[in-house]
């Protein structure tokens, strides 16, 4: 099967965001229940949570990906040439600041799908 990695967007009461994984839905939505759906936390800068905003600790989220992606793709037999990696708002984002992070993580997807605030329109702290 084909499988749908996920980063949230940053909590935002306003908008019912909560920033958390087991709130994410986009995955789920764009897969319409026929792949392998995954959220992938942001780590926080004590790596003890999840970062309901911002990054927390890149280099710690990008290496869960490295270690987790895989893994996940082995254990529930998905197909390893149909990796894609969504994001909405802070998610979509990172799919470009996280997911191109460097060439190791970047080697781990087929292809992005992102919504909303994605790089180009405006430009974000800490991205070139």
């Amino acid at each position: 099967m084909p499988i749908i990695f996920e980063y949230t967007g940053n909590y935002f009461p306003k908008s019912g965001s909560t920033g958390e994984v087991e709130d994410a839905g986009l995955g789920y939505g764009l897969s319409g229940g026929k792949f392998i759906w995954v959220s992938l936390p942001y780590i926080s800068q004590d790596h003890k949570d999840n970062q309901v905003t911002w990054w927390g600790d890149e280099r710690t989220t990008v290496e869960y990906a490295k270690v987790n992606v895989p893994r996940i793709i082995r254990e529930y037999n998905a197909d390893p040439e149909a990796v894609f990696l969504c994001g909405f708002s802070r998610g979509a984002i990172g799919v470009n600041y996280l997911g191109l992070y460097d060439v190791e993580v970047a080697r781990l997807w087929s292809a992005f799908i992102t919504h909303d605030h994605f790089d180009g329109i405006k430009e974000w702290k800490n991205t070139e």
